[in-house]
């Protein structure tokens, strides 16, 4: 089994602010598990969820969906 990943480190991983991991974690826009009061993220979910913003799946990281 895989380590789950902390709220930073996925915001490291995706080069993006812990805020907005947290904020599109509760949006339930980013794949989550809740331990206790933690958030933690499997590392093949972010991975999975990464290729599907890729190919236009959904909204891009730099703009948390917001249109212009």
């Amino acid at each position: 089994m895989e380590r789950l990943l902390s709220v930073a480190e996925a915001a490291e991983i995706l080069r993006i602010s812990v805020s907005w991991v947290y904020r599109n974690t509760k949006r339930g826009r980013l794949p989550h598990l809740r331990v206790g009061r933690s958030i933690r993220i499997d590392p093949r979910d972010l991975e999975r969820w990464k290729k599907s913003q890729a190919r236009g799946g959904g909204q891009s990281a730099a703009t948390g969906g917001a249109t212009r």
